[in-house]
């Protein structure tokens, strides 16, 4: 599928940035939120409960196996298919959901407490996971801080002539998507649904009232008849899993 069309944002095309590039530039985003202040991260391993960040990457995992296998792009350009996409959590009261070049995903408990079902969060990470494949993000990316600084960062140099740690971070954050690219991002995030089978078509028109005129809604921001393309959508079906109640089980109680 082809990157988004910026018709309206008058941003330069995607410039020739190899999947290897992007994914050593979003390591070094990931690396810079880590150290970020202000971004508290929810535990992960034990001794720490690391129920939220398993089931949230499992579902990633699921969702993204398709984009990673990148069978249709030729073998020399392919993601990394040794390197899993990257779920990290928040501990933010945000509702932050926003991902990175190379599949790092960014999610606050904020927003994972705004959800009730796992479909809907399935397709909020369905909708980031498209904005790397359609290189989205990249294109963004690269308006920022233009194409010389980021070749420097894959190609791993540092200090000057790079964006600092703060920039990235900020970037990230801070990033907000036109109402063309979320409906062209939209059409893709219901094919990854459809592609990996976790699909609840009735769920999916109810995102739009529970992430209503919140942050990540903001950065998102609808075009005209968002509501009335979504409840369309509830008359068509594709998958095979529908919702099975892990949100209220495994998500929702474990949240602070």
């Amino acid at each position: 599928m082809s990157a988004c069309t910026f018709d309206d944002s008058g941003m330069p095309p995607v410039e020739p940035f190899s999947k290897k590039e992007q994914e050593r530039i979003g390591n070094r985003i990931h690396f810079a939120v880590l150290a970020a202040s202000g971004y508290d991260l929810v535990p992960q391993v034990p001794p720490f409960d690391s129920t939220l960040f398993d089931l949230t990457s499992e579902w990633y995992t699921q969702l993204t196996a398709g984009i990673q296998k990148d069978i249709s792009s030729p073998s020399s350009d392919r993601w990394d298919k040794d390197r899993p996409w990257i779920v990290t959590l928040l501990d933010h009261p945000d509702e932050i959901a926003v991902a990175a070049p190379g599949g790092y995903l960014y999610l606050s408990t904020g927003l994972l407490s705004a959800l009730d079902r796992e479909s809907q969060l399935y397709f909020v990470m369905a909708l980031e996971a498209a904005a790397v494949r359609q290189q989205v993000a990249m294109n963004r990316l690269i308006a920022q801080f233009g194409t010389d600084p980021l070749r420097r960062i894959a190609r791993g140099v540092q200090g000057a002539g790079v964006p600092s740690a703060n920039a990235l971070t900020d970037w990230l954050f801070s990033q907000a998507y036109s109402p063309s690219e979320i409906e062209e991002l939209d059409a893709s995030a219901a094919e990854i649904v459809c592609e990996s089978s976790l699909f609840s078509p009735s769920d999916l028109s109810r995102v739009l009232d529970l992430l209503d005129e919140n942050k990540w809604w903001k950065i998102h921001r609808s075009f005209p008849g968002r509501g009335a393309d979504w409840k369309e959508r509830e008359f068509q079906s594709c998958g095979t899993i529908s919702t099975v109640g892990l949100y209220t089980q495994k998500i929702q109680p474990y949240l602070p």
